[in-house]
Order: structure tokens, then C-alpha cells, then sequence
């Protein structure tokens, strides 16, 4: 009786250890716009558990340069546009990584800015190729690990000469709710139990 009491101590000790650790991890889901209709964007557009939406200025959809299909780009308009990105259920998530490419600007910063509860927390530039319409895979660094509610992209455009910024394949990692994990540990204590009070029978 001495051991068996022992052994549920510790195995709720490892369920509290795995609990506490278990809401640093997440799960990604990759924002490729796929779902969106292609041509002039304002949205919004929900794909997976994440909706897109036309957050100042002007944005569209090009369906022919993606990677590998559709691709965010910047309005032929002087001030190109900002996208906003959620949860479309609310909630927090990571920015993990995106694409970005460019046309006529030479090797460009795209800006990602992460906001909590309105407020900026972090913004991260990552650098296009050089080379138009050539697509770079770039990791957050500033926004790494940083926990958000939104996701604003920037993208620059210019009617002279037509030349825009372009993000695709955008890495978001969902961050669980904690009463979900408190859920879960429970759970676990419960089926344990459970299953030491049958070996007894």
C-alpha cells in the first residue's frame, strides 16, 4: 500500500513536470495562401486555424509566382500594404519562419511585427534574394520564441517602376491554452489510479 502510494507521488509529480514544460511547445501550421482568391485582396480568409486580412493600405493575391503556388504581394501602390494575421478562434501563437521574395527592389527587408494584447513586442526583417522573384526561406530572430495574438507583414510597393515585395510559406506555431494541459494532466492521474486500484483487484 506503502509503495503503490509512493508510485502515484511520483508518477503526478512527472504529469506536473510534463505540464509545466508542455506549454513552451506548439504546433505549426504554414500559411501558403491558397485558399485566398487570387487578384485584388482585402479578405479575410481563413486557412487552417489562422485568418489573413487586409490590415492597412493594399495588398493582392499574384496566383502565378508562388511557392509553389500563391504568394502575398504588395499593391502596385505607393505604399504598399500590411497584412494581419490571427488565430481565427483567438488565442496565441509563435512566428517561426517565412518566404520572401521581390521584384525590382534589389535585396529588400520584408517587416514582421508580433503583437500581444496590442502592444509591439518584437519586429523581424528578413532579407529578399537580390534577384527578382527568387524566393529565401528565412527563420524569426527577434520574434523567436516570442509568444503574439498578431502577426503584422508589411509589404512594399512602387508604381515606378512596378516593383513590390512578395511572403509566402508563413510558419506559425499555435501555443496550447494551459486549463488544456491541466486537462490533460488530470486525465492522466485519474486513468493511473484507475489502473493501480484494478491491479489490486
Amino acid at each position: 500500500m506503502a509503495q503503490e502510494s509512493i508510485g502515484l507521488k511520483q508518477f503526478a509529480a512527472a504529469v506536473f513536470l510534463i505540464a509545466s514544460v508542455v506549454p513552451g511547445i506548439a504546433f505549426a501550421d504554414t500559411i501558403t495562401f491558397s485558399t485566398a482568391i487570387g487578384g485584388i485582396f482585402t479578405g479575410p480568409t481563413v486557412e487552417g486555424d489562422f485568418r489573413y486580412v487586409l490590415f492597412s493600405g493594399g495588398s493582392f493575391l499574384d496566383p502565378v509566382n508562388g511557392d509553389p503556388d500563391e504568394v502575398m504581394q504588395g499593391l502596385i501602390a505607393a505604399e504598399g500594404g500590411t497584412l494581419q494575421i490571427v488565430l481565427d478562434a483567438g488565442g496565441q501563437f509563435k512566428f517561426d519562419q517565412a518566404t520572401v521574395q521581390q521584384f525590382s527592389f534589389g535585396a529588400v527587408l520584408v517587416a514582421f511585427e508580433g503583437y500581444l494584447g496590442g502592444v509591439l513586442q518584437a519586429t523581424d526583417l528578413l532579407l529578399t534574394s537580390s534577384s527578382n522573384l527568387v524566393f529565401t526561406t528565412l527563420p524569426s530572430v527577434n520574434l523567436n520564441g516570442v509568444t503574439i495574438d498578431e502577426l503584422r507583414v508589411i509589404l512594399d510597393a512602387s508604381s515606378t517602376p512596378i516593383a513590390y515585395e512578395g511572403v509566402d510559406n508563413i510558419v506559425v506555431n499555435k501555443v496550447p491554452e494551459p486549463t488544456s494541459i491541466a486537462l490533460v494532466a488530470a486525465g492522466l492521474i485519474a486513468l493511473y489510479a484507475r489502473g493501480r486500484i484494478r491491479g489490486r483487484e
